[in-house]
């Protein structure tokens, strides 16, 4: 009797990935990475090149890989100091009232830890080079009779994402 081969290439692990399951860190600012409420991994994608023909123009990969931006949700705290804390790094990195004079980069790298059901680390996808591009605003409404604790989002560019296993070797 021939014996089947098709479970070769399949997925171990059966259990399903929690999106509760992460820890972010912020290596300037610490203060933000606590209270993160959400993140994304960014998507990635490669632009075709469209290459004409006198029949049907057909496209081909591109060469330039693109990365969306890295979208951070967090919990504002009451003294408001990881809020004015990003502020203050985009005021620097924007140049809004003075000339940046600190030799201290304005670039960090952001590590985000994805933890499996036990919330056992399984990876960890490591930005590098990121600095933030934009804060959300401030919404203070008194009509609102429910206490909903204020969140912010901040994003983020960065030059690259890796993604590691729990080993620190690199899989993607």
């Amino acid at each position: 009797m021939a014996r089947s081969t098709s479970y070769i290439g399949h997925i171990e692990n059966r259990n399903f990935l929690a999106p509760q399951g992460f820890q972010l860190s912020i290596e300037k600012f610490p203060k933000v990475s606590f209270i993160c409420q959400a993140v994304d991994i960014p998507g990635v994608r490669i632009p075709d090149i469209v290459v004409p023909n006198p029949f049907r123009d057909y496209s081909i990969a591109g060469t330039e890989t693109e990365f969306e931006d890295l979208t951070v949700k967090f919990l504002r705290d009451e003294n408001m100091e990881n809020y004015t804390s990003i502020l203050n790094w985009l005021k620097k990195t924007g140049l809004a009232e003075q000339y940046d004079t600190d030799k201290d980069p304005i670039e960090t790298q952001i590590v985000l830890q994805i933890l499996n059901s036990n919330y056992n680390k399984i990876c960890t996808v490591e930005y590098d080079d990121a600095f933030p591009v934009a804060l959300s605003r401030l919404t203070f409404d008194s009509s609102d009779t429910n206490v909903n604790y204020m969140t912010a989002n901040v994003t983020f560019k960065y030059s690259i994402y890796r993604i590691k296993d729990k080993n620190g070797d690199v899989i993607a």
